[in-house]
């Protein structure tokens, strides 16, 4: 991914400082706040095709933005989800996958990028695997082809990314 900072407008006191960094571009998308704060969690995902985005949970669900041109920010979709001040964001294959640590109303919901540039979908929800409740979650990892649950309260839930679309239970 290029080396650019790129601003969300995140605001958590009157006075911000920065050292050697520049502004390229800022985007406000409207999409609420939760306790004042409006973005948790973001991930940097380059498309086949060579174009770069940034996936941010918003308070209210996922954002995805093209950054290729980053003077010029381009919001592409809102995936609607949980209201919550946290969000976590990982991506495998051409799909996205966001949680929250809301009790019981994020899920896992894998987000389609396939189209991109033109649009992004939400190809599922899934509120559990192995007859374990995944409806929050505090984090996601990916790794290898599997995927990592952790504060799901059913302890740690792995899933087989073998198919991106339909993670598959391994314990």
């Amino acid at each position: 991914m290029k080396r650019y900072i790129f601003s969300f407008v995140l605001v958590f006191s009157g006075v911000a400082f920065s050292q050697s960094v520049t502004l390229v571009g800022q985007i406000t998308p409207p999409h609420g706040t939760t306790g004042g704060v409006s973005y948790a969690g973001c991930l940097g995902y380059t498309a086949p095709d060579g174009r770069e985005y940034a996936i941010l949970g918003t308070a209210t669900g996922c954002s995805i933005i093209d950054i290729t041109n980053a003077a010029s920010p381009v919001e592409i979709g809102h995936i609607p989800g949980a209201t919550s001040l946290w969000k976590e964001v990982k991506s495998y294959d051409r799909y996205a996958y966001v949680v929250s640590d809301v009790n019981g109303s994020q899920g896992l919901q894998i987000i389609n990028l396939a189209n991109l540039p033109t649009s992004v979908s939400l190809d599922t929800t899934i509120m559990s695997l192995g007859g374990f409740s995944i409806a929050q979650s505090h984090t996601i990892s990916i790794h290898d082809g599997y995927l990592y649950l952790n504060g799901t309260g059913s302890g740690m839930i792995i899933a087989s990314l073998a198919n991106p679309r339909r993670p598959q239970y391994l314990g």
